[in-house]
């Protein structure tokens, strides 16, 4: 199984605020408990980081593997994995 971080400019849209693929803000949660992949930089986010939930459509078009599902993003910037 291979894992592909998304885009550094789709990651930037939600981290500044932009929608998610569901026309709504993201969701904005502190870590204090439990941690979660971030989708960017592959890495688990640290217990007590900002970190934001949201929906996203990893392909351009709707076609049957187009899925929509939630995803963890660090709420700061971060570098993509494998840059």
């Amino acid at each position: 199984m291979r894992y592909v971080a998304i885009p550094t400019e789709v990651a930037r849209h939600y981290q500044s605020g932009g929608l998610d693929a569901n026309g709504q803000i993201q969701e904005h949660v502190v870590l204090d408990d439990v941690s979660g992949p971030c989708r960017h930089c592959l890495k688990m986010i640290p217990k007590g980081a900002d970190m934001l939930i949201l929906a996203h459509r990893p392909f351009p078009a709707p076609q049957p593997y187009a899925e929509l599902g939630p995803i963890f993003l660090c709420a700061d910037t971060c570098q993509r994995a494998g840059e």
